[in-house]
């Protein structure tokens, strides 16, 4: 009897303990990012990497992105969407802070000006009914398709023309990295962090709504045609790089910012 009590005291204490870190480490991330104090300056956030190993600044500049990339068209086959709309593209949980739903609501306002576009939805989460029950109610089932989170990545991106993260609140963001990569011009709220910023991200206050939103990129992508990259600042993010970084601050006490192996400084 003894030794059950003190299982289940145990078992409720770690679940307890495990809620108080989850609390404290967005506490500590929060005020990190959005309210900056002088006494947790050694406090930093950094990305977790990606592969961009393939990519060269040849490449870059001639609009040549994934090394084993499908053609729009092709992709869009695969994929089983029309190749011959301008396709919007969101990747990421569906959860209330991905804000799914605002982005529902934006692209009927985008539907409302133009027939010719299409949104590609590539995630899991307990939102997802939330989300096809919008996309019923606005009526809009044949300009919205949904993927689950396992569909490849780089095949979504080559049939995508504009990628729109519309997050209430955000880390890092390596989806922006990861389409800025393809050559894919970002739209995101205001509250995401300016640091993936390659040159393709343009940022929208969420206070402004979904028509404004809606309005605003349909502008945009009138005169937008740059789809480079600036590449220095991309391969800051690559894997091999973040992982050497990350060595010499567990090794060497260096601080993230300064452990820049890739020019050999120490």
């Amino acid at each position: 009897m003894h030794v059950f009590l003190l299982i289940s005291f145990l078992s409720v204490a770690v679940e307890n303990m495990k809620h108080f870190i989850i609390f404290f480490s967005w506490l500590i991330f929060s005020t990190c990012i959005e309210k900056p104090d002088p006494y947790m300056s050694d406090i930093y956030v950094f990305a977790k990497g990606a592969d961009v190993s393939w990519l060269t600044e040849m490449e870059a500049n001639e609009k040549k992105f994934y090394n084993n990339a499908y053609t729009k068209s092709e992709a869009c086959i695969k994929l089983g969407i029309s190749d011959n709309k301008t396709n919007f593209v969101n990747v990421g949980r569906y959860a209330t802070q991905k804000n799914q739903l605002f982005l529902i609501d934006l692209f009927a306002e985008m539907i409302e000006r133009r027939k010719d576009v299409h949104l590609i939805l590539v995630g899991s989460g307990s939102m997802e009914a939330d989300i096809r029950n919008r996309i019923n109610d606005l009526a809009i089932n044949n300009y919205v398709s949904m993927f689950k989170s396992d569909t490849d990545i780089p095949l979504v991106l080559a049939a995508s023309d504009y990628f729109i993260l519309p997050s209430i609140y955000e880390g890092f963001g390596n989806v922006l990295i990861e389409a800025q990569a393809a050559g894919i011009p970002c739209f995101a709220s205001d509250v995401c962090q300016p640091e993936p910023n390659l040159g393709l991200i343009y940022y929208i206050p969420l206070s402004r709504g979904a028509k404004y939103w809606a309005d605003y990129i349909l502008d945009k992508i009138e005169k937008l045609d740059n789809r480079k990259i600036e590449l220095k600042r991309l391969m800051e993010y690559d894997t091999s790089n973040v992982a050497k970084r990350m060595q010499q601050v567990y090794l060497h006490g260096i601080k993230y910012e300064d452990g820049d192996t890739r020019w050999g400084t120490q």
